[in-house]
C-alpha cells in the first residue's frame, strides 16, 4: 500500500486503504501520488464544476476511456461534470498519429 507524504483525513485514508472499493482506491492513490510529487500538504476541497478533455479521442487515450468505464461501472460520480466527447465523425474530424479509431 502507498504511504502518502501529505496529510489525509480519516475518510481519505479509508479510501486509500481500499475501504470503499478497488476502483476508488486506485483513483485516490493516483491523486495522492500526483499531489506528493508536487509537495502538496493535503488534498484540496474542490467545490466547483469539473471538466475533462480527452484530446479528440486519439488512440493513445484508449486507456483513459477504459479507466472512465471502470469509474462509471463502479458508480463513482462527480457533479457537476462535463467532458469533451470522443468524436465519431471520422470523415470530418481528423485524428492524430494517423491511427484509425475504428
Amino acid at each position: 500500500m502507498y504511504k502518502p507524504k501529505m496529510r489525509l483525513t480519516p475518510e481519505e485514508t479509508a479510501i486509500l486503504n481500499g475501504e470503499k472499493g478497488e476502483v476508488l482506491q486506485k483513483a485516490m492513490e493516483s491523486v495522492v501520488r500526483y499531489g506528493d510529487i508536487y509537495g502538496a500538504e493535503c488534498l484540496a476541497d474542490i467545490n466547483a464544476p469539473t471538466h475533462l478533455v480527452t484530446s479528440f479521442g486519439i488512440p493513445l487515450l484508449r486507456p483513459v476511456f477504459s479507466l472512465m468505464d471502470k469509474l462509471i461501472n463502479a458508480g463513482i460520480k462527480i457533479q457537476p461534470f462535463t467532458v469533451d466527447p470522443r468524436p465519431i465523425d471520422y470523415e470530418n474530424v481528423k485524428l492524430n498519429l494517423s491511427i484509425p479509431m475504428k
